[in-house]
């Protein structure tokens, strides 16, 4: 199970969690099964999170982070950490992907290919 620790520039806090995994669609994390929309980035690149607004969020297990395009998948990880600082996203204390507002999409760091779809995902995780 994962959670998703959200911190803000002022000491404040907030936890997501814990689900089964969760899935960025665009600039929308859905927590697991459901697809409850729980947190949105905005253009100031802050996380939204119930009308609260958090500028990083960390995992709290290592995971792997699954990249999706339609049909296509591709994996990524296993990774020990993960964090989000903005619109960046650091797997390992290495540059990830970032969130292209203009495109609403991940581009991968090395590639720079666009991902729609990213699932952040616990190294025990099967789909169903």
């Amino acid at each position: 199970m994962l959670k998703l620790y959200f911190t803000g520039p002022f000491g404040s806090e907030i936890t997501l969690g814990p689900a089964d995994f969760f899935r960025v669609e665009g600039a929308t994390i859905l927590s697991g099964r459901q697809n409850e929309p729980v947190a949105q980035l905005n253009s100031n690149n802050q996380w939204d999170v119930h009308g609260r607004f958090f500028t990083r969020y960390d995992a709290n297990a290592s995971l792997q982070v699954m990249l999706i395009d339609g049909s296509e998948e591709f994996h990524e990880g296993p990774f020990e950490t993960l964090f989000a600082a903005g619109n960046m996203k650091y797997a390992d204390d290495q540059p990830f992907a970032h969130f292209d507002h203009s495109a609403r999409c991940w581009r991968e760091w090395i590639s720079n290919r666009c991902w729609p779809t990213l699932l952040l995902c616990p190294m025990e995780f099967y789909r169903v």
